[in-house]
């Protein structure tokens, strides 16, 4: 799956669901901290995107999961609450970040608190340990490096690989201030709304996009309307309406006795999906889609579901049809 929850969050404090109308860059001052290095101060408490210099791409919570461990890696800017954190400054003055489909308790965290290279970042509970604690230093090009406070902040937050592929692992790895160690960040919105945040790039976000209140939920069983494996069901549900494009997802689902390794599933849609995370989609012509498992995820296990989750445009109520399980 990607994302289990297919919603974006604007405000912590609202029970609303509605996407950010702008999206602003902060421009951090450097002032001292609990070490002799001078790093950047955010604004506290404050929901940040991070976008990779280097892939362009946002830091993403795999699958909007919220479990101990939960991998974190990349993925094109969607607006969706996994790639959306709140920066919490520390009482010895660095930084946690709090992940917003976690309703922020679950923190950005070193795997183990090692100081290798190499090492895995994923969430698991805040605890407010120094594996969740980072710096952040502001480079002349206007990003951020991204630094472990369990390395001696030697260390930074880095793209594996220097992948600029959707889904590469993020891992934590010798800082060399290279572009796939770097990180603009864009500061969605704040606890405090007299907070003044500067401006820190000319990106923004003018298109104003609101989403309805009420969420759409369409289930469409298989059993009336596929072929195929009958140990996999799929059900379909429209998570957020924007009018002329909408959020939605796909839910397969193991309902065997034995793990399924590798699966396909096949529909017709009258309606175009415009990006699709959480599965691949291996062809798409006519209206007429092919969804694999992901590459990173092959193996369903009994009860075990995925969710294939997309952006489409053309009517919500439009379902998926004439369903083909391999």
């Amino acid at each position: 799956i990607r994302y289990g929850k297919c919603t974006s969050n604007s405000s912590q404090n609202s029970t609303t669901a509605t996407q950010p109308t702008t999206s602003q860059s902060t421009e951090a001052t450097t002032t001292g901290s609990a070490s002799s290095t001078a790093y950047a101060e955010l604004t506290n408490n404050g929901i940040y995107t991070f976008t990779n210099v280097n892939s362009g791409k946002c830091l993403d919570v795999y699958n909007g999961l919220t479990s101990e461990g939960s991998n974190i890696g990349q993925w094109e800017s969607n607006g969706l609450n996994p790639q959306q954190f709140k920066a919490v400054k520390t009482s010895d003055g660095y930084y946690k970040l709090l992940a917003a489909c976690s309703n922020y308790k679950m923190a950005v965290t070193v795997k183990g608190g090692k100081n290798s290279n190499n090492t895995n970042i994923e969430l698991s509970k805040d605890a407010d340990s120094d594996s969740q604690k980072f710096a952040f230093i502001k480079n002349s090009d206007g990003s951020y490096s991204i630094v472990t406070k369990v390395s001696g902040f030697k260390k930074a937050i880095d793209v594996s690989g220097a992948s600029k592929n959707n889904g590469a692992n993020v891992i934590q790895y010798n800082n060399k201030y290279s572009n796939n160690q770097k990180w603009k960040l864009s500061l969605i919105t704040s606890e405090t709304s007299t907070e003044k945040v500067t401006e820190a790039t000319t990106e923004k976000v003018t298109e104003k996009v609101t989403e309805k209140a009420t969420e759409a939920s369409t289930e469409a069983p298989t059993s009336s309307s596929s072929t195929g494996n009958k140990n996999i069901s799929c059900t379909y549900k429209v998570t957020s309406d924007w009018g002329s494009s909408f959020s939605a997802e796909i839910t397969v689902t193991n309902t065997g006795s034995t793990t399924i390794s590798g699966w396909t599933v096949e529909f017709d849609y009258g309606c175009n999906i415009n990006s699709l995370w959480g599965a691949t989609l291996s062809s798409s012509s006519n209206n007429h889609y092919v969804v694999t498992n992901p590459a990173w995820s092959p193996d369903l296990a009994p009860g075990q579901s995925c969710s294939v989750c997309f952006i489409a445009s053309g009517s919500s109520s439009t379902q998926p049809a004439n369903y083909v399980i391999k």
